[in-house]
């Protein structure tokens, strides 16, 4: 596992099991492995997010690209364009609707994750084959 900050880093929810999906979605389709992983959950995950001005509950997705931290609708935004392929139609669709409204949409989503797609008792554990992609 990796300990330092790193280019294209999601900040994820490691006990939703939607957030967790949606990581392995994007492990799935990062073919490049230039995408790498670290639950708010974890010590260093807060620490550098605290470390950034990000402070309070930390229960939104954040992806750190091009020295800036992105959150709700943009993150998952900008992680579709990375990822590439067709997926890069629905990252500029999503970056090309208004944040209020997108954000609106994410944040729904976000309150009701755990009624709708319930939650793990422990964050992820990544596989040996995922685990040079996640921070400790």
């Amino acid at each position: 596992m990796i300990t330092a900050q790193v280019k294209n880093t999601v900040y994820f929810d490691g006990i939703c099991n939607l957030c967790n999906s949606f990581i392995d979605f994007v492990i799935t389709r990062d073919k490049r492995k230039i995408i790498f992983y670290a639950s708010l959950q974890s010590a260093s995950a807060s620490a550098l997010l605290h470390g950034h001005g990000i402070t309070g509950k930390l229960n939104t997705i954040y992806f750190y690209s091009n020295h800036q931290f992105y959150n709700k609708s943009r993150a998952v935004g900008r992680i579709l364009l990375l990822i590439g392929g067709g997926w890069k139609i629905a990252g500029v669709i999503i970056l090309l609707t208004p944040r209020p409204l997108a954000d609106a949409v994410y944040s729904f989503i976000a309150r009701n994750r755990y009624r709708l797609f319930g939650m793990k008792s422990t964050c992820r554990i990544p596989g040996a084959a995922e685990a040079a992609q996640f921070l400790s």
